[in-house]
């Protein structure tokens, strides 16, 4: 497999191509050192590509990409109703809806008050 350097799909099939190949390499030769030796990888990293291809075949040797479910700083759902509403009604900036948060329900940053609609 060729990675031109463009192409991200290309270096995701190459990654999987790699991984592929080294697996192989340790069933024909039936020494998984001689072969970590070869590719000059850790074990740690084989056993993990080697339980992910048990475990879902090809596809688990593809890269995933990391999901944040719950970011720290990510705003409340009802203060970016309340900042959105703000805005179409009273068609207010950020600072000046800010400061009405602040003054009449809970604290809140002028960049967190800076939500388009």
């Amino acid at each position: 497999m060729y990675y031109n350097g463009k192409d991200k799909s290309n270096l995701d099939s190459f990654r999987s191509s790699k991984k592929l190949t080294v697996l192989k390499y340790v069933k024909e030769w039936k020494s998984v050192n001689k072969t970590l030796k070869l590719f000059r990888i850790p074990k740690s990293t084989y056993y993990k590509w080697k339980k992910a291809f048990d475990k879902n075949g090809e596809n688990g040797l593809l890269r995933k990409r990391p999901v944040a479910y719950n970011h720290p700083n990510k705003i409340r759902v009802d203060i970016i109703k309340k900042v959105l509403s703000l805005r179409k009604e009273y068609q207010l900036g950020s600072w000046k809806i800010k400061w009405y948060l602040e003054r009449y329900h809970t604290l809140i940053s002028q960049s967190q008050a800076f939500i388009e609609y």
